[in-house]
This record gives structure tokens, C-alpha cells and sequence, in this order.
């Protein structure tokens, strides 16, 4: 099975799994692949996984360039990764682990957000977040 085309029904998964994969693809690969594992997942799921980062630490750029891998194509910076998911996800976490890698985990929205942000320009994402929460401040449930 080709994991940039993935031969399975939309919303079909609660859960995808990404372990030490993310490296292995040039960038537009590595978006493709991020959007065949949003478009299996049912609104709400999840996609956890991990990848080797420098997380913006220039000891950890110096080990990623000294122990350089032929197989890893795309080193993903935190920020990267983080709009990459944005992009199909409503709630993204990265976590740094002690190796210079990092632990992500997205959740796939339940409804009409995701199609809100989609269609909201990147510089005028964040607005989006700050007026929504207002909202939520502005009316309790």
C-alpha cells in the first residue's frame, strides 16, 4: 500500500499512528502524507507519533548533521510540523523528548471549525483562535 495514497475509506480510522516516519519523505511528500492520514481518520481522531527534530538547539542540529542518515530526506522543524498538522488538524501537541526528537499528537475536528480555519488565510489563523475564545468567555455553556 502506498502511504501517499492510501487505498482506504475516508473517516474510517479513530486512530493513525506515525513512529520515526515523518524523515523519510522530501516536504511536499511529508504534507501528502499527513493529509492521507487526516482524510482516513473519523472527525475527532487522533494521529500520534514521533520524528527526529533539533528543536531549534544547535547541539541538537550538530548531532542531527554529524550522525546524517541517507533514508531521512526532510528533518521536520517543530514549526514545521506544527503548520503541517494545523493544516487538517484542530488540536496539535508537540512534546520534546530528551534525544532531540519530539512526541506529536493531533486531533481531528468534530465538525465546521476545521472548515472555518481551512478557509482562513495563515497570518489570520491566530485572530481566528483569540475570537473564538472571547466567544467562549463572552457565552459559558
Amino acid at each position: 500500500m502506498n502511504c501517499l495514497s492510501l487505498e482506504l475509506d475516508d473517516a474510517s480510522f479513530d486512530v493513525a499512528v506515525s513512529i520515526e516516519a515523518m524523515e523519510h519523505f522530501n516536504h511536499s511528500d511529508g504534507l501528502r502524507y499527513i493529509a492521507e492520514l487526516a482524510h482516513v481518520l473519523r472527525p475527532g481522531g487522533f494521529l500520534v507519533g514521533t520524528t527526529p527534530s533539533a528543536h531549534g538547539r544547535k547541539d541538537a542540529a550538530i548531532r542531527l548533521e554529524r550522525e546524517k542518515n541517507e533514508f531521512h530526506l526532510k528533518i521536520f522543524w517543530p514549526q514545521e510540523l506544527r503548520r503541517c498538522l494545523r493544516r487538517h488538524f484542530e488540536e496539535v501537541s508537540l512534546v520534546a523528548m530528551p534525544n532531540g526528537g519530539f512526541f506529536f499528537w493531533a486531533r481531528k475536528s468534530i465538525g465546521w471549525k476545521n472548515k472555518v480555519r481551512s478557509a482562513v488565510p495563515e497570518p489570520f489563523r491566530p485572530w481566528l483562535t483569540q475570537a473564538n475564545q472571547l466567544v467562549r468567555r463572552s457565552f459559558p455553556r
